[in-house]
């Protein structure tokens, strides 16, 4: 039963580490400013609406939006909630191969050490040559299983880049 419970523990950590990600600065607008004319992109309002069209040009009040249509559309920044790009991007994968690879190795650890203290009667000592050796080479095996998963994980994810987001 404590097994089960350590084993579900570890499986909420690893699984948590995939919903990590950087956030851009509230109340920044220099990403949108950046942007190229005819870059497509998403925008929502803070009424609810949600639009999505090619970036014509900003200011330092206002937000130029060109629909598919042709129309021209003109937001206060003040009414904008977020500004994300239309197209999906995928992110690097070296965020989650890290992530994979300390949760792994973790895991590994301490399964190795909860496995070999359920089927040893006594005390486990680790601190002796042989000890030591089984703690590496649980801490690589995880650590390689986890670094595989965080790199399939984070491949799969593909989102869109948010790039102003209100306060």
């Amino acid at each position: 039963m404590k097994i089960s419970r350590i084993h579900a523990a570890l499986s909420v950590l690893i699984l948590a580490g995939g919903t990590l990600q950087a956030q851009v600065p509230a109340g920044r607008w220099e990403k949108v400013d950046s942007l190229q004319p005819g870059t497509r992109i998403l925008v929502k309002l803070k009424a609810g609406d949600r639009l999505e069209g090619a970036f014509t040009s900003s200011s330092a009040d206002i937000l130029v939006l060109s629909e598919s249509s042709g129309q021209e559309r003109t937001f206060a920044k003040s009414m904008v909630r977020s500004v994300e790009t239309a197209a999906r991007v995928p992110d690097r994968l070296r965020n989650g191969v890290l992530i994979g690879l300390g949760a792994g190795a973790a895991a590994g650890i301490l399964g190795l050490v909860v496995y070999a203290n359920a089927k040893t009667n006594g005390p486990v000592y680790w601190g002796d040559e042989e000890g030591s050796g089984y703690l590496i080479a649980g801490a690589l095996v995880g650590s390689g299983i986890g670094a595989a998963s965080g790199a399939a994980i984070d491949a799969a994810i593909r989102k869109r880049a948010v790039l102003y987001e209100a306060r």
